[in-house]
């Protein structure tokens, strides 16, 4: 994945933390190379199907992560999608070594 623009985060709780735009194919992060706490996608609410061509159908393909599957099994706490319009996956098993920790 290549790096547009960054910016760091000046908090206490999280030195060191800093947001990232990439771009190229995601689905293709290298564990250990590329580790991101947040993968943060777009998809037309509800609908979560792996179609060709789509980020989704991508994290389907290379990586075996179901995004539907992510969007049944979230944490009540963690379903934003009424104020905001999103929810927050619970921590994706390590051993799937997507490259990133959790789907926004």
């Amino acid at each position: 994945m290549q790096v547009a623009r960054s910016i760091s985060v000046l908090h206490a709780f999280a030195p060191g933390a800093v947001i990232e735009l990439g771009f190229g194919d995601l689905s293709k992060l290298e564990p250990g190379a590329d580790e991101y706490d947040l993968l943060i996608i777009s998809a037309f609410p509800g609908d979560y199907s792996a179609v060709p061509g789509t980020l989704i159908g991508a994290l389907s393909r290379n990586k075996g992560l179901s995004v539907g599957q992510l969007a049944r099994d979230k944490d009540p706490a963690d379903d934003l999608r009424q104020v905001f319009g999103c929810w927050l996956s619970k921590p994706i098993d390590s051993k799937k070594q997507v490259g990133f920790k959790r789907l926004l």
